[in-house]
Formats: C-alpha cells, sequence, structure tokens
C-alpha cells in the first residue's frame, strides 16, 4: 500500500457568512501551517485567529479594485503557489465549503497538483448545507435543485417546477469584474425575473435568505415572483433565492 505523501497545500472552510463554522479537523490543523491565508477574513475569524496566535495573510487587496475576476483569482493562486514552493505546507481559508461554487480554489487545487505538490481539501459547512437547515426541507424525499443565478440565465438552464429550487449568488448577477459585486439594483433582477417566470406564475411566491451569525438570525423575505424587484434592496453577497415546488 503506498502512503500518501503530507499535502504542501490545505483548503479550509470556515463556515456561512461570520459564524466561524470551523471543523474540528481544521481547528487542529491550523497550527502546523508554515503560512496561513484568508480572503476577506470576517471579524469572527480574525479574532479566533489572533487569539489562536496564527499569523495570516488575508489576500483581498486583490479583489480591491475594479477587474476582471479571472485577473483577480491568477493573482490569489500565484501568491498561495509561490509560498507553497517555499515554505510548505500552507494553508488557505475561504467561507463556506471549498469546493463549492468556488473558482479560486478548484482552480489553485488543479494547478497545485500540476506542479506536482500534494494538495488537500477538507469538507466544510457549505450555503446549502445552511439553506437547507433553515428551511427545514428533506432533499432526500422532495429533491433540490441548485443553481447558479447568472448561469441560470445565461445558459438558458431549465428547473423543474416539481422539484424545491434554490438559486445562489444574487448578488453577481451581471458582474463582470471585482468591484461590481454588491446588492444589486432593482433592475439587475429583471433578467432572472423574466427567466422564471417562463415557468412559474407571477404569483409563485419566493423567498429571500440572507445568511445570520452568532449575533443575527437568517433574515427571510417572502414576496411573489411577480415583485421581486421589492427584495432587491435586501441582497448581499451571500443571498439565496428559495422556490419551492409547485403542487
Amino acid at each position: 500500500m503506498t502512503v500518501a505523501s503530507e499535502p504542501a497545500l490545505v483548503v479550509m472552510g470556515y463556515g456561512v457568512s461570520d459564524t466561524l463554522q470551523l471543523t474540528v479537523e481544521s481547528q487542529r490543523l491550523l497550527p502546523r501551517f508554515k503560512s496561513v491565508y484568508t480572503l476577506a477574513a470576517p471579524p469572527n475569524l480574525r479574532r479566533y485567529l489572533q487569539a489562536q496566535n496564527i499569523r495570516h495573510t488575508d489576500l483581498s487587496v486583490h479583489f480591491d479594485q475594479d477587474r476582471p475576476h479571472a485577473d483577480a483569482y491568477l493573482d490569489v493562486i500565484d501568491v498561495i503557489l509561490k509560498s507553497v514552493a517555499e515554505d510548505p505546507p500552507v494553508g488557505l481559508l475561504t467561507q463556506g465549503n471549498p469546493l463549492f461554487m468556488n473558482s479560486i480554489t478548484r482552480t489553485l487545487l488543479i494547478a497545485a497538483q500540476r506542479t506536482g505538490f500534494v494538495a488537500r481539501a477538507l469538507p466544510a459547512v457549505s450555503p446549502l448545507d445552511a439553506a437547507i437547515s433553515e428551511l427545514g426541507i428533506d432533499v432526500a424525499t422532495f429533491g433540490l435543485q441548485v443553481f447558479d443565478a447568472s448561469r441560470l440565465v445565461s445558459r438558458d438552464q431549465t428547473p423543474n417546477t416539481a422539484v424545491p429550487l434554490l438559486v445562489l449568488q444574487l448578488a453577481g448577477l451581471g458582474c463582470q469584474t471585482t468591484g461590481s459585486v454588491q446588492s444589486p439594483l432593482p433592475d439587475r433582477l429583471v433578467p432572472l425575473q423574466a427567466h422564471l417566470l417562463r415557468f412559474y406564475s407571477g404569483e409563485q411566491p419566493v423567498t429571500l435568505l440572507n445568511p445570520g451569525n452568532g449575533h443575527r438570525p437568517t433574515a427571510r423575505a417572502t414576496t411573489s415572483l411577480a415583485n421581486l424587484s421589492s427584495v432587491a434592496e435586501h441582497v448581499v453577497p451571500e443571498s439565496q433565492l428559495f422556490i419551492d415546488a409547485v403542487r
């Protein structure tokens, strides 16, 4: 039996929003890394790392300017891979699950393995886990469709109205650069609304979910699909839109 080498790079998730849902496995590994990187680390995570005497470098500076997402992603990946080559092991902490709708970590792991580094991703709480728990739905019984908002529209994907639907990354609608991911203006939700109206009636209830943290519970705003623009001002990067099955 071949024994795998110790990973030179480990990507981990710290959970949803600022809830600090680090697994015990990740907590035990963090002190072993020569370098720890984060992306826009929230306050609870920064305080935790400081309390554990774990120094970290936040790479969110690469997203501060209005530039194409791909350019920012490549900069972040380049910084981390150089660190892995010079002084492993290296850890990266990202929001949610590192392999759930995260282009940076997926590309980073592929690049690391192609370079010859042993890389590993640890499981973590994702926005999908949080939504399932908040909604109290039994996915095994009723099923669940999950779409990225921009891809749902741009690729003309067809939802199954008999299965509950969860649309993620609403704030990314129409955003082509790093500086434009923000709360969408009402008209930015229009393409999504128009797409969904091809399959659901205007009276179909829709629920906006904004994950909370230890001090703020998950916020819900329910309206009709025809009135979707009324909740646009409440959309944040973590927002999700839920539509129950048509029965």
